[in-house]
């Protein structure tokens, strides 16, 4: 029993992760040539994702947090929580947008000229685990944005996947039937007492 346990615990590490956060780092310049930043954290899970055999996709509601810019040092808008919208037609040509409780964050255009393997079944995980995301002409609030670097890290996260929950849990049931078998009362032979012995 505790074999069967250890596997499912153990086995439940092993399924392949296609939830990730991914912080986005990027630098850039205004118009007028003022530099500026641009930091924000995706749920690649989040929100609702289409991927088309034409190469066109769609990911809208994506889950935005921790969004942070600066204009030449100082701060400029932030927002805990907003929302993502980003796709492409058939071209190479799209666009993503951060839309916050006060308008529009950010946005920029995208060129993606070069191939991208995307899974159908993990879209927006599969898209940035490649490290795509282009530096491109944008806005950042009512300022023009030229980001120039990006960056895209994985957040490291210590929860565990949502298919690996029921197999715990059916690990920690199982680990207290046992031990509740093995402490049970059993009826003694030769009187009306009760012994308390483990099963064999």
């Amino acid at each position: 029993m505790g074999a069967l346990i250890l596997t499912l615990v153990c086995g439940s590490a092993a399924l392949p992760a296609t939830a990730q956060e991914f912080q986005i780092d990027i630098t850039g310049e205004t118009g007028d040539q003022v530099p500026g930043t641009v930091s924000f954290d995706i749920s690649s899970s989040s929100g609702t994702q289409v991927y088309n055999a034409d190469s066109s996709f769609s990911f809208t509601n994506v889950a935005i947090t921790n969004f942070s810019s600066s204009i030449n040092g100082a701060p400029f808008l932030s927002a805990t929580t907003a929302t993502g919208l980003w796709a492409k037609d058939v071209s190479p040509f799209g666009g993503f947008q951060i839309t916050g409780p006060g308008g529009t964050l950010f946005s920029t255009e995208t060129d993606l000229a070069t191939g991208i393997a995307i899974d159908p079944n993990a879209p927006l995980y599969s898209f940035l685990s490649q490290d795509i995301f282009p530096a491109s002409l944008g806005g950042l609030g009512n300022l023009n944005f030229d980001s120039q670097v990006v960056k895209i890290t994985p957040v490291a996260t210590s929860a565990p996947e949502p298919g690996s929950l029921p197999l715990i849990a059916l690990g920690g049931a199982l680990l207290l039937i046992s031990r509740r078998r093995q402490i049970a009362p059993k009826w003694s032979a030769d009187s009306d007492t009760r012994i308390q012995q483990p099963f064999d």
